[in-house]
């Protein structure tokens, strides 16, 4: 009986269900890495990580090899010197993956066709060289014609620029300005801000302190001038948009090294009018990367962060705040880990396919490449329960439990109300569900060491 009113007070009244495990190494052969992201490369349905360095393997990926986050060796996709952007888009339209790189060093914007869909990639193909220290290239429809086009952040020259994909196959035009006057424009992020159904620009400005946004006003990438969004927010490094209040409009989420701070703002209005900058925290030492995701599956946005060491800390930090309400009022400062060097980049996916939100990072200093298991346990968990694994899951028939080392006393299946719909005792290795209707069920698995509650879906 306690169990079920344990049960239903967690979905009464949820309180920081996500629980990262320690650190799990992906790569340390791609030095230094400062990008890391996230995308199925091969096809095969599961999802793969791309790195980014800023010396040898410039480019790289490690194939997902079980869909449970066990990765393969480093494939180099290109070999370049100085990387500060990597993003995937299907920018040629033909179903898969390709990759768009800012060569910082050479001051180009390229990208890199996946030849055959199982992550075989061709020569680089350059969209602009004279792009001065481009920090980020995205794949965006900003003319709505249904393919993707570019947008990038050119930091010495100032400026927010966009490219349009003119044949659907890659082929891009010359530099479409959007603004030159973002002295230090080093992030980019397109989002319909004032709900008119085309994607806008929201663009950092580091050395002048401040976020902005432009107005696609035509849907056809013509843009308007510039909204000054933040001031005095001390040398953003990232910026990024998400509903983060719940109210259907996107706000924007910045994070700020220069003051240790992650902010975000509210959209008033849905049509881009913001608000006074609201606090996240002020312990994200030296920001240097923000991700919004909903990390806790409780159907809100919570806001995930990295920072490089500083004084004060000599390890750096990757760390996520909940929010409380899902109207953007924010928990504590929760760590995630603190063994990296001078992280730069984070960022959240399911890489282990049991539906929650696993956590990754770059770590320039140490050259590696990390992920977190995002364990999303509802009930008791002891450390040496870390390593056990349910898949998959979703399922339609059969769960498989992967144990480890651990000796299965019971596995009890509840629905979400909290009833208890069966039970199997004794060393259980699978469990039959196919008799159970499509949603949302919870094993509380019981060992020997204790007892964890899992989330798994039936479809």
């Amino acid at each position: 009986m306690k169990l079920l009113l344990f049960v239903i007070f967690v979905f009464v009244a949820p309180k920081s269900l996500a629980q990262f495990g320690t650190e799990q190494l992906i790569g340390t052969d791609a030095a230094p890495p400062v990008v890391v992201t996230v995308a199925d490369i091969d096809g095969d349905g599961y999802p793969d990580v791309i790195s980014g360095a800023r010396s040898t393997n410039g480019v790289s990926w490690y194939k997902n090899l079980d869909g449970q986050g066990s990765f393969g060796s480093l494939q180099l996709i290109v070999d370049l010197s100085e990387i500060y952007g990597v993003s995937t888009a299907d920018l040629d339209g033909d179903g898969d993956i390709d990759i768009l790189v800012s060569d910082t060093y050479q001051d180009k914007v390229l990208w890199i066709e996946n030849l055959d869909g199982a992550g075989t990639f061709g020569p680089p193909k350059i969209i602009d060289n004279n792009a001065d220290n481009v920090n980020d290239a995205i794949g965006v429809d900003l003319d709505r014609d249904g393919d993707l086009d570019i947008l990038a952040a050119i930091d010495q020259q100032n400026t927010a620029a966009w490219y349009e994909n003119l044949d659907g196959l890659g082929s891009f035009s010359a530099r479409n300005l959007i603004s030159s006057n973002l002295l230090g424009c080093r992030s980019v992020f397109a989002a319909d801000i004032d709900n008119d159904g085309d994607l806008d620009v929201v663009a950092n400005s580091a050395n002048t302190f401040t976020i902005s946004w432009f107005e696609n006003l035509d849907g056809q990438g013509n843009f308007g001038s510039q909204n000054i969004v933040a001031g005095q927010a001390a040398y953003v490094a990232d910026v990024f948009c998400a509903d983060i209040d719940g109210d259907g409009d996107m706000d924007i989420m910045g994070c700020t090294n220069g003051d240790d701070r992650v902010a975000w703002h509210e959209n008033l209005d849905g049509q881009g009018t913001f608000g006074p900058q609201r606090v996240v925290t002020n312990e994200a030492l030296q920001c240097t990367s923000v991700f919004c995701a909903d990390l806790d599956n409780d159907g809100d946005v919570d806001v995930l962060y990295g920072s490089t060491e500083s004084a004060i800390v000599e390890n750096s930090e990757i760390a996520w705040s909940e929010n409380l309400d899902g109207l953007g009022n924010f928990g504590p400062k929760q760590v995630i880990g603190n063994e990296l060097k001078l992280t730069r980049a984070v960022c959240a996916a399911d890489i282990d396919g049991d539906t929650d939100m696993d956590v990754f990072a770059a770590s320039q200093n140490n050259n590696k490449l990390v992920w977190y298991e995002n364990y999303m346990i509802l009930g008791v968990m002891d450390n040496s329960l870390r390593n056990l694994r349910v898949s998959p899951n979703p399922s339609s028939d059969k769960i498989f439990i992967d144990s480890k080392n651990e000796s299965i006393e019971e596995i009890v299946v509840y629905d979400i109300f909290g009833k208890r719909l069966f039970s199997e005792e004794r060393d259980v290795k699978e469990l039959d569900i196919s008799h159970l209707q499509n949603g949302l069920y919870f094993l509380q698995i019981t060992t020997h060491n204790g007892s964890l509650i899992k989330k798994i879906l039936k479809n």
